[in-house]
């Protein structure tokens, strides 16, 4: 049965079409995502489906009896209404309906006439139909589920910060549960648990959804048709994202195909035309000429395939400067607190000359804090970072900022490169800045926008280490797939913060679980962090081993390992022995990681040999101390 259907809907803003006869219905009980590149008009056709805004023409069908709830990306304001008074509207018809049960059985007790009895059981029929005794079950649930602490219930709505109301104006509509959920980018300000918990709350949802969203991880796990919206059209695909992804390629390579044998079978016509219209004035007849126009007219009936066009992507990469040394960055005892509350506690990192450490963890823990504090754009409370000294880095912040709002985006990036007019223009062209954007003041630009403008920036200079937090944010999926290949290509050192779970099983070299201000190390993409977490812990790696073992003043070594101090000085013999055989491990699996890299792989394999030799010389004389 169909849920919505919509029938040749045009939409123009000004001189620009951004819809052009799209066409599409959504049966009951789908979960579809609306695809497409920012600007596509995603967020248009969303409106226009749940009565926001008009269309120019065409015409859209809810079914009889359907009820439609919309999460809009932005949240309305909601002055002096506390946080509970929110979420609870969304039982209005059910509470209605408690109080009209509780007058009329108060009445009941004076007047047990038929007519106020049969008022009576219509009422309660209405009030289990909306699963009125259910409701603090649903609360408590959806609540829980989206992170909403008890301690916000008695706030204020608009005293929580946009991300906050976000997560609590969804809440509402969870719990609203119409027939029809429209949510746009509903997986922005949630962390990885909350998207867990929604993705499985999705998965079970009794109506239908049409989402919009950025988050593959997420598509994948929750959506079963595809609408993709492109040049102003939309174009159904079945099955997640992945299958999606599969599939376009496929249509596109037999467009393809199928554009040219057309070309070729017109070339061949015209020639053949052609040949025959050079004929005909040779011999002087009319008869062939005829027959050459037929030929012609059949030549223009064949082009009915258009050119299929490549998606344009992002062209250039991230440079890289050398770096001398294994040790990029050395953090021992870390401590930040703000207003008494501790932020980092104690915490110690290292990360290797070319490892890609995903700093992972909930909303609020502090990961931000903690890449500033490596960036020195905060001071720690009490401990230190030592940054090798042949390193040049570049940090991209989760809020951006450049140096003059008010400039346009040409005169800025100008001002800050020192480039020519034509330099300037030529590079900016390659992050989709062209004709009016250039002028666009830097202050009108959308998330996405800054995001790019800031990669471009970034990109100019030579860099070894790389600080991201939350690089992906308010980049579409083709945008995303770009930095990830601009990353990849990346010779350096890459340390981020993000809770995108697709980039975060394919690109890190380890997870750097926050938690309690301090680390704890997995080996590997989100996938093996979560197997890992199942199985009860973290595999074992050389930082989680130093964090265990004494801290020593000694400058961080920025050559070749240095020679071992005896071990007869050591406090734990045996301790030292399984820190080194951790570093060990963690040798073998970054020599696996790096198996394409012969640089790379050759300084790994010259550091394990020497390990090797230094854990045979422990072993001896471990057993040399244990007869």
């Amino acid at each position: 049965m169909i849920e919505i259907a919509l029938k040749d809907i045009h939409k123009s803003y000004g001189a620009n079409p951004v819809l052009q006869g799209v066409s599409f219905a959504v049966q009951r009980g789908e979960r579809v995502a609306l695809l497409g590149e920012n600007g596509a008009g995603k967020t248009t056709l969303l409106k226009i489906l749940a009565g926001r805004e008009h269309c120019d023409s065409g015409e859209v069908a809810l079914r009889k009896g359907a009820t439609l709830g919309f999460l809009e990306q932005l949240p309305e304001p909601a002055a002096g209404v506390k946080v509970r008074e929110v979420l609870e509207s969304a039982f209005a018809a059910a509470r209605a309906i408690a109080a009209a049960l509780s007058r009329c059985a108060a009445l009941l007790g004076s007047d047990p006439a038929p007519a106020r009895l049969e008022e009576y059981g219509r009422l309660q029929a209405q009030f289990e139909a909306l699963d009125g005794y259910g409701i603090d079950e649903r609360m408590t649930r959806v609540r829980l589920g989206l992170a909403i602490g008890q301690d916000w219930l008695e706030r204020e709505f608009d005293s929580l910060s946009g991300g906050e109301q976000t997560r609590v104006r969804l809440g509402r509509l969870l719990l609203q549960a119409p027939t029809l959920l429209l949510l746009d980018e509903p997986t922005n300000h949630l962390d990885t648990a909350s998207l867990e918990w929604l993705e499985e709350f999705l998965q079970d949802y009794p109506g239908t959804v049409l989402l919009i969203s950025h988050d593959r991880y997420f598509l994948d796990r929750v959506v079963n048709r595809v609408a993709d919206l492109s040049g102003g059209r939309v174009e159904l695909y079945s099955g997640n994202f992945s299958a999606y992804r599969r599939e376009k390629e496929q249509r596109q390579r037999e467009r393809l195909e199928q554009y040219q044998l057309e070309q070729r079978e017109i070339r061949r016509l015209e020639a053949a035309a052609h040949r025959l219209h050079e004929w005909a004035k040779a011999a002087d007849n009319p008869a062939m000429h005829r027959q050459a126009f037929n030929i012609e007219k059949r030549a223009a009936r064949i082009g009915q395939t258009e050119r299929p066009l490549a998606a344009e992507t992002l062209q250039t990469r991230f440079r890289s400067a050398e770096f001398s040394g294994q040790e990029v960055i050395v953090a021992q005892g870390l401590v930040k607190a703000y207003d008494g509350r501790p932020i980092l506690n104690g915490l110690d990192l290292r990360v290797r000359q070319g490892e890609r450490v995903a700093i992972f963890g909930a909303n609020g823990t502090g990961k931000s804090t903690l890449l500033k504090v490596l960036t020195g754009a905060e001071p720690p409370d009490s401990g230190q970072v030592r940054i090798g000294p042949s390193i040049r880095y570049g940090y991209l912040p989760q809020v951006i900022a450049f140096s003059d709002p008010a400039a346009g985006v040409l005169e800025l990036f100008r001002r800050e490169r020192r480039l020519s007019e034509y330099d300037a223009r030529r590079i900016l062209a390659r992050f989709h800045f062209r004709g009016e954007a250039l002028a666009k003041k830097v202050a009108a630009l959308s998330g996405g926008e800054k995001s790019r403008l800031k990669l471009c920036l970034l990109m100019q200079d030579e860099l070894n280490l790389l600080f991201l937090d939350e690089p992906t944010n308010h980049l579409d999926i083709a945008s995303r797939e770009w930095l990830e290949a601009a990353l990849a290509e990346f010779q350096g050192t890459i340390v981020f913060v993000s809770h995108d779970r697709y980039w975060l099983n394919r690109f890190p070299s380890r997870i750097a679980e926050f938690s309690g201000g301090k680390l704890r190390n997995f080996i590997g993409g989100y996938d093996a962090f979560r197997s890992c977490q199942s199985a009860g812990g973290p595999e074992p790696d050389p930082d989680s081993e130093r964090q265990r073992q004494p801290k020593s003043p000694a400058k961080a070594p920025t050559g070749p390992r240095t020679k071992p101090v005896p071990p007869a000085l050591e406090p734990d013999l045996e301790r030292t022995i399984a820190a080194r055989e951790a570093e060990l491990v963690f040798i073998d699996r970054e020599m696996q990681l790096y198996n394409a890299d012969s640089q790379r792989l050759q300084a790994l394999y010259q550091e394990r040999e020497t390990l090797a030799a230094e854990l045979e010389e422990l072993y001896r004389r471990w057993v040399g101390a244990n007869p």
